[in-house]
Protein backbone atom coordinates (compact mmCIF):
# COMPACT_ATOMS: atom_id res chain seq x y z
CA UNK A 1 0.00 0.00 0.00
CA UNK A 2 2.88 2.58 1.09
CA UNK A 3 4.85 1.61 -2.22
CA UNK A 4 2.07 2.57 -4.53
CA UNK A 5 0.80 5.85 -2.54
CA UNK A 6 4.86 6.59 -2.79
CA UNK A 7 4.47 5.62 -6.08
CA UNK A 8 2.23 7.95 -7.60
CA UNK A 9 3.25 10.51 -5.28
CA UNK A 10 6.80 10.31 -6.88
CA UNK A 11 5.72 9.53 -10.73
CA UNK A 12 2.96 13.00 -9.80
CA UNK A 13 6.35 14.79 -8.95
CA UNK A 14 8.45 14.25 -11.66
CA UNK A 15 5.44 14.92 -13.98
CA UNK A 16 5.69 18.05 -12.08
CA UNK A 17 8.97 19.03 -12.76
CA UNK A 18 8.98 18.52 -16.29
CA UNK A 19 6.28 20.39 -16.88
CA UNK A 20 7.63 23.23 -14.90
CA UNK A 21 11.06 23.03 -16.90
CA UNK A 22 9.04 22.92 -20.32
CA UNK A 23 7.47 25.91 -19.39
CA UNK A 24 10.27 27.01 -17.99
CA UNK A 25 12.58 26.53 -21.24
CA UNK A 26 10.04 28.68 -23.10
CA UNK A 27 11.61 31.56 -24.67
CA UNK A 28 9.46 34.38 -25.17
CA UNK A 29 10.10 37.42 -28.21
CA UNK A 30 11.84 40.57 -27.16
CA UNK A 31 15.31 41.82 -26.18
CA UNK A 32 16.19 40.15 -22.96
CA UNK A 33 17.78 42.64 -20.24
CA UNK A 34 20.98 41.34 -19.49
CA UNK A 35 22.70 44.49 -17.04
CA UNK A 36 21.74 47.43 -15.42
CA UNK A 37 24.78 50.01 -13.79
CA UNK A 38 24.00 53.33 -12.33
CA UNK A 39 26.45 55.75 -12.62
CA UNK A 40 26.77 58.88 -9.95
CA UNK A 41 25.02 57.42 -7.26
CA UNK A 42 26.21 58.45 -3.82
CA UNK A 43 22.71 59.37 -1.99
CA UNK A 44 21.45 55.91 -2.71
CA UNK A 45 22.20 52.25 -3.83
CA UNK A 46 21.48 50.69 -6.55
CA UNK A 47 19.48 48.12 -5.15
CA UNK A 48 17.24 50.90 -3.88
CA UNK A 49 16.63 52.15 -7.37
CA UNK A 50 16.00 48.65 -8.73
CA UNK A 51 13.36 48.47 -6.89
CA UNK A 52 11.01 51.18 -7.69
CA UNK A 53 12.00 50.32 -11.28
CA UNK A 54 9.70 48.53 -14.16
CA UNK A 55 13.35 47.82 -16.31
CA UNK A 56 15.38 45.56 -14.54
CA UNK A 57 18.21 42.40 -15.57
CA UNK A 58 17.07 39.25 -16.20
CA UNK A 59 18.30 36.75 -13.95
CA UNK A 60 22.02 35.15 -14.39
CA UNK A 61 20.08 31.61 -13.19
CA UNK A 62 18.39 29.79 -16.82
CA UNK A 63 15.19 28.85 -15.30
CA UNK A 64 15.65 32.30 -13.28
CA UNK A 65 13.11 35.45 -14.95
CA UNK A 66 13.17 36.90 -17.96
CA UNK A 67 13.19 40.35 -18.53
CA UNK A 68 12.30 42.88 -21.74
CA UNK A 69 13.34 46.04 -22.30
CA UNK A 70 9.99 48.04 -23.04
CA UNK A 71 10.77 51.56 -24.84
CA UNK A 72 7.76 52.87 -22.54
CA UNK A 73 8.40 50.94 -19.11
CA UNK A 74 12.53 52.56 -19.55
CA UNK A 75 10.80 56.41 -20.18
CA UNK A 76 8.36 55.98 -17.23
CA UNK A 77 11.77 54.61 -15.41
CA UNK A 78 13.78 57.97 -16.10
CA UNK A 79 10.69 59.64 -14.67
CA UNK A 80 10.84 57.10 -11.82
CA UNK A 81 14.69 57.74 -11.50
CA UNK A 82 13.30 61.85 -10.91
CA UNK A 83 10.78 61.55 -8.33
CA UNK A 84 12.44 58.98 -6.04
CA UNK A 85 15.45 61.70 -5.65
CA UNK A 86 12.36 64.25 -5.21
CA UNK A 87 11.53 62.40 -2.30
CA UNK A 88 14.41 62.19 -0.98
CA UNK A 89 15.25 65.57 -0.47
CA UNK A 90 17.26 66.06 -3.98
CA UNK A 91 15.34 68.55 -6.16
CA UNK A 92 17.83 69.06 -8.90
CA UNK A 93 18.46 65.14 -9.41
CA UNK A 94 18.07 64.05 -13.10
CA UNK A 95 19.45 61.29 -15.70
CA UNK A 96 21.93 63.24 -17.55
CA UNK A 97 22.10 60.37 -19.98
CA UNK A 98 22.11 56.79 -20.64
CA UNK A 99 23.01 53.70 -23.02
CA UNK A 100 21.25 51.30 -24.19
CA UNK A 101 24.02 49.06 -25.72
CA UNK A 102 22.43 46.33 -28.06
CA UNK A 103 24.38 43.27 -28.13
CA UNK A 104 25.81 41.91 -31.29
CA UNK A 105 23.29 39.28 -32.04
CA UNK A 106 20.33 42.09 -30.72
CA UNK A 107 19.19 39.46 -28.54
CA UNK A 108 19.91 41.72 -25.71
CA UNK A 109 20.66 45.03 -23.79
CA UNK A 110 22.81 46.88 -21.28
CA UNK A 111 21.70 49.85 -20.21
CA UNK A 112 23.89 52.19 -18.01
CA UNK A 113 21.87 54.99 -16.54
CA UNK A 114 24.42 58.65 -15.68
CA UNK A 115 22.63 59.94 -12.52
CA UNK A 116 23.56 63.93 -11.16
CA UNK A 117 21.81 64.06 -7.76
CA UNK A 118 22.33 67.62 -7.12
CA UNK A 119 22.65 68.82 -3.71
CA UNK A 120 20.08 68.03 -1.53
CA UNK A 121 17.78 69.96 0.74
CA UNK A 122 19.27 69.87 3.95
CA UNK A 123 16.79 70.08 7.13
CA UNK A 124 18.66 73.11 9.41
CA UNK A 125 16.83 72.55 12.72
CA UNK A 126 12.93 71.07 13.18
CA UNK A 127 10.77 73.03 16.12
CA UNK A 128 8.02 72.13 17.53
CA UNK A 129 5.53 73.84 18.23
CA UNK A 130 3.21 73.26 20.76
CA UNK A 131 4.28 70.70 22.43
CA UNK A 132 4.73 72.79 25.41
CA UNK A 133 2.00 70.47 27.37
CA UNK A 134 4.52 67.21 27.73
CA UNK A 135 6.48 66.70 30.44
CA UNK A 136 10.36 67.44 29.85
CA UNK A 137 11.79 63.85 29.98
CA UNK A 138 9.17 63.01 27.08
CA UNK A 139 9.71 66.06 25.05
CA UNK A 140 13.63 65.17 25.21
CA UNK A 141 12.86 61.59 24.38
CA UNK A 142 10.85 63.21 21.36
CA UNK A 143 13.33 65.40 20.29
CA UNK A 144 16.09 62.88 20.38
CA UNK A 145 14.26 59.72 18.79
CA UNK A 146 12.61 62.03 15.79
CA UNK A 147 13.58 60.36 12.32
CA UNK A 148 14.68 63.29 10.17
CA UNK A 149 17.66 65.00 11.96
CA UNK A 150 18.77 68.12 11.10
CA UNK A 151 21.27 68.16 8.61
CA UNK A 152 19.81 65.47 6.89
CA UNK A 153 17.85 65.22 3.35
CA UNK A 154 14.48 66.73 3.50
CA UNK A 155 13.47 63.11 3.07
CA UNK A 156 9.31 62.28 2.47
CA UNK A 157 8.96 59.22 4.54
CA UNK A 158 11.37 60.95 7.62
CA UNK A 159 8.87 64.03 7.66
CA UNK A 160 5.90 61.58 7.59
CA UNK A 161 7.59 59.41 10.17
CA UNK A 162 8.47 62.26 12.14
CA UNK A 163 5.07 63.53 12.02
CA UNK A 164 3.63 60.78 13.34
CA UNK A 165 5.79 60.12 16.18
CA UNK A 166 5.38 63.81 17.15
CA UNK A 167 1.49 62.87 16.88
CA UNK A 168 1.87 59.77 19.09
CA UNK A 169 3.46 61.44 21.67
CA UNK A 170 0.79 63.87 22.42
Amino acid sequence: MFARVFGRFVGTSVLLVTLAGVAGCKEESGVKVTKMTFNGIKAVTANQLKKVLGTNPSSKLPWGEKRYFSREQFEADLKRIVAFYHDRGYPDARVSSFDVKLSDDQKSVAITLNISEGEPIVAERIELDGFDVLPPMPRRRLDRTLPLKPGQPMDRALILASREAALDQL
